[in-house]
């Protein structure tokens, strides 16, 4: 017989079946546990702080050890959290959780447990600071550990390292400036021309125009924005063929269409070109100069192409 079953004989014949059965599950229960918690030690994912009830630190395991630098009996039974987290933001965190809970809350380890130990679900960013006083930004997680009558008897702080997304987050802040650089470099090019310029999209809806074709149609640019093409011209069908040839030619070359009242003219010849980028499957189209220089003298505008 094996040992197992030999010790469940012995319980057997000690207590009823239904004792037998609920202490068995009871002792797999434990070792169920005690395996989840010794893989939550074991881990180098991620760092697991146990500290007792005054913050100071019990366990420190293998993955807080990789990315503070500690060996776990520098820290326990020694510091608290508070000590390898950046003291400014601490101060901070206590500064705004007193505002934000009408409480005056003392800079330190409460800071980063009160709302834990209140049953408030409490996950935030910190700054660690290793061993060698070199520092790495963190996201933590706060939880009150209590005993069978619910009294905190202490507090397990779980933590990742932040590191990769905040040097994400630090290059998309830089593209995005870059590409605000960019625009508003793109736009005073378009409104520093002496030219009304206006582009369209694939359908002949405007996107864009500068002042100069506000003063030209007497239109407002949001009243333009959005507008078609050809509601501008007395020959609508003329003007939607015109962008069909830019697309599939990329410019057109003194395309003279009539106007509708714009200013004293009742002629325009145009100079499309298609700048050809990529948004999703369409084409983006084209960008359409008016040369305002002949404009007053003969009622015409001459086009020129810019892109």
């Amino acid at each position: 017989m094996s040992k197992k079953n030999s010790n469940l004989a012995v319980l057997t014949r000690a207590a009823g079946p239904v004792e037998v059965i609920t202490e068995v599950r009871r002792k797999e229960a434990v070792l169920k546990t005690g395996a989840l918690q010794n893989a939550i030690l074991n881990s180098a994912n991620f760092s697991s702080i146990a500290t007792d009830a005054k913050g100071v630190i019990q366990i420190f395991n293998v993955g807080a050890e990789r990315m503070l630098g500690y060996a776990a009996a520098d820290v326990m039974n020694k510091i608290t959290p508070a000590d390898i987290s950046d003291p400014q933001e601490v101060i901070a965190r206590a500064k705004a959780l007193s505002a934000e809970l009408s409480t005056p809350i003392t800079p330190g380890f409460e800071a980063l447990v009160f709302k834990a130990s209140r049953g408030i679900e409490d996950i935030y960013e910190l700054t660690y600071i290793r061993k060698d006083g070199s520092r790495f930004p963190a996201v933590v997680s706060v939880t009150a550990l209590r005993d069978a009558q619910n009294a905190i008897i202490g507090y397990l702080l779980i933590g990742t390292d932040n590191t990769a997304r905040k040097q994400v987050e630090a290059e998309q802040k830089l593209l995005d400036q870059r590409l605000r650089d960019q625009q508003f470099y793109t736009r005073s090019l378009i409104e520093s021309n002496i030219d009304a310029l206006m582009t369209t999209d694939p359908r002949g809806i405007i996107t864009d125009v500068n002042k100069q074709t506000e003063a030209l149609t007497g239109c407002t640019r949001d009243e333009l924005i959005g507008a078609p093409f050809k509601n501008y011209f007395t020959d609508p069908e003329r003007a939607e063929a015109a962008i069909r040839l830019v697309l599939s030619e990329k410019k057109l070359t003194n395309y003279e269409l009539p106007a509708c009242g714009w200013c004293c003219s009742t002629r325009r010849r145009w100079n499309p070109s298609s700048n050809r980028r990529e948004r999703g499957d369409k084409r983006c189209v084209s960008a359409l100069d008016f040369e305002n220089l002949l404009k007053f003298k003969s009622g015409q505008a001459v086009a020129k192409q810019i892109f």
